[in-house]
């Protein structure tokens, strides 16, 4: 993925919106409720009704992907493979 697409890809989404996008990417869909974070996540395009569930899109995968990726070459990125070499 190119880094374009990469900052394309996330979305300005409210924070409960984001937590019920990270929740869609570790179960794959979830029972919809019809709250506005929901409405917020089908409207951005990265969630989508499947009859009475919420589920990922594949523009969802990409925006979670690229919110969940630390920076390269970041202080961030260093500390976490020094944390993981030791492992």
């Amino acid at each position: 993925m190119s880094s374009e697409s990469t900052q394309r890809a996330v979305p300005a989404l409210s924070e409960e919106a984001w937590a019920i996008l990270h929740d869609l990417r570790l179960r794959g869909f979830r029972p919809g409720n019809g709250g506005p974070a929901e409405e917020e996540l089908v409207t951005a395009g990265v969630a989508m009704t499947r009859g009475a569930n919420l589920a990922l899109t594949p523009a969802g995968r990409e925006a979670h992907a690229a919110w969940a990726r630390l920076a390269p070459g970041s202080e961030e990125e260093a500390l976490a493979r020094l944390s993981t070499a030791g492992s």
